[in-house]
């Protein structure tokens, strides 16, 4: 199991340094899916649309649920 996080912008931004990424995610909802270098599927979610300044992930690190979250806590554990 993964240590740490890892902060990604999915802004469409790569100039801007190596962690913006080179696409945007839609704030009407979208599906994301991360896979290893072999094509194994290591995790994914289908997020619903978006609020400004209003998080979404989940909620304890780690679990199956997922929800708005009204203070993000970036490269911290969810709670």
């Amino acid at each position: 199991m993964g240590q740490g996080h890892l902060l990604l912008w999915a802004d469409n931004e790569p100039e801007e340094g190596i962690n913006h990424l080179n696409f945007k995610l839609s704030s009407e909802g979208e599906e994301i899916f991360l896979f290893d270098p072999n094509g194994y599927l290591l995790d994914s979610v289908i997020f619903p649309q978006q609020t400004d300044d209003i998080s979404y992930g989940r909620i304890n690190d780690g679990s199956g649920s997922w929800d708005f979250i009204d203070i993000p806590t970036p490269g911290l554990f969810n709670y």
